[in-house]
């Protein structure tokens, strides 16, 4: 019996620094908590692609970990030590009951001397609500702000009815809590709850040390600058990531710059626009670019200047798949991936149709192509088929390599060969 024993691990034995970082792991996503530009080909554990483009796309995720980090305390008094801290590391919050609850248990903390609000690395105000924030949940946001001095990731986007104004005390609590720390900023055009133009001004003007600036509200700029145009942004030093969403009218003045940038996501695209003269000013430092295909139409055509752009990322339904063949993609650019926002199942059905326009486009510098959603595992069955025999026998010719979500190269299996 002992020697039956001592074959299994004592987890009681393992290092205490070890199974914290085990558990840390679990806690949140992988690149939940990324500050920076984030790119699927250097790092595979970064968000998935829809997340990037968009954290409102990220709410059934965010909540599921969540809710798993919840039931790890439960295991033992010890398991509940080790995760509570690790619980208030990132925060999703879905209804103004969540708001509220939150607000009340770190103003409980600071009665009791733990500050679990200090422990709050990113924050997610996803409320969905038809009759909006209530005056409670007003107050209990503004208490939340007032608690999270060490946040670095705040992304907004609420829904509701009616549109609504934040009162301008609970944007005071954001900047003057958040100020120093804040490195990750997004506020959704489509959020009903909605900052005035000066007070997001005022907020944007705070950041000074922002990484990522994620999706504001844009409006059209009809000849004056709003907050959400590039053009009114200040001027961060440390900027590594932008996303803009919408196409505007020349200003005719030059756009600004920002020295730091290396990745820039792009959305629905007007062909002469200041986002095309934004995205030429910071032509020699762009790294890789996301661009959400929206309309068969658009092209490519704002990259096609920028020599160090390695690496991009195109974010499409199957409805645009076609467009793929129509395009020309920058000379500079070595590795594509490729997200088709489909569930695996359909997407398989037309993988064959995906290839076969991606085969078709116009790609000099192209060597690696990567299906971004996709993972080994939807894709084991189709290599065996002779159309995935045939796209490979394409993309060989072209000298591309095709490859899985995780980076694994695909290729039809080997077949013996019988020796007479």
């Amino acid at each position: 019996m002992s020697s039956t024993k001592s074959t299994f691990l004592d987890h009681r034995r393992l290092p205490p620094e070890l199974w914290i970082r085990i558990l840390d792991l679990t806690a949140v996503l992988p690149g939940q908590l990324d500050t920076d530009a984030q790119d699927p080909f250097d790092d595979p554990c970064v968000l998935p692609l829809p997340y990037i483009i968009s954290p409102k796309n990220a709410c059934a995720a965010f909540a599921a970990v969540q809710e798993d980090r919840a039931s790890l305390a439960l295991v033992s008094r010890l398991w509940n030590a080790v995760v509570t801290p690790l619980l208030y590391k990132t925060a999703y919050i879905g209804t103004n009951r969540s708001l509220i609850s939150l607000a009340s248990t770190l103003a409980h903390s600071d009665r009791n001397a733990i500050s679990r609000g200090h422990n709050i690395r990113r924050l997610d105000l996803m409320m969905t609500n038809a009759d909006g924030l209530s005056v409670e949940a007003m107050e209990a946001l503004k208490a939340v702000f007032e608690r999270v001095p060490n946040l670095q990731i705040l992304n907004v986007c609420t829904s509701a009815q009616t549109p609504s104004y934040a009162p301008r005390p609970i944007l005071c609590a954001l900047r003057d809590t958040c100020a120093a720390s804040l490195k990750t900023f997004a506020w959704d055009p489509a959020s009903s709850l909605r900052p005035t133009m000066t007070d997001m001004q005022a907020l944007l003007c705070s950041f000074r040390h922002l990484r990522t600036l994620g999706q504001l509200w844009w409006p059209e700029c009809d000849g004056y600058f709003l907050a959400g145009c590039p053009y009114a942004l200040p001027h961060f030093l440390m900027l590594k990531s932008i996303a803009l969403p919408y196409g505007h009218d020349d200003h005719g003045c030059p756009p600004p710059h920002f020295g730091a940038l290396q990745q820039v996501v792009l959305g629905s695209i007007t062909p002469d626009g200041c986002i095309d003269a934004f995205v030429a000013a910071h032509a020699e430092t762009l790294r890789i670019a996301y661009v959400e295909v929206v309309a068969e139409e658009q092209s490519l055509g704002a990259l096609t200047g920028c020599p160090a752009l390695r690496h991009l990322v195109l974010y499409m339904t199957r409805d645009m798949v076609r467009a793929l063949s129509c395009w020309a993609l920058p000379d500079a650019v070595t590795h594509l991936g490729v997200h088709v926002d489909a569930a695996p199942r359909e997407a398989m059905r037309e993988l064959v149709l995906l290839l076969g326009h991606l085969s078709s486009m116009d790609a000099r510098g192209l060597c690696v192509v990567r299906l971004l959603h996709l993972s080994n595992e939807d894709l084991a069955e189709f290599v065996r088929t002779d159309g995935f025999a045939l796209a490979y026998d394409t993309f060989s010719r072209k000298g591309w390599e095709l490859e899985d979500r995780a980076g694994r190269r695909m290729s039809p299996p080997r077949i013996g060969v019988a020796i007479f």
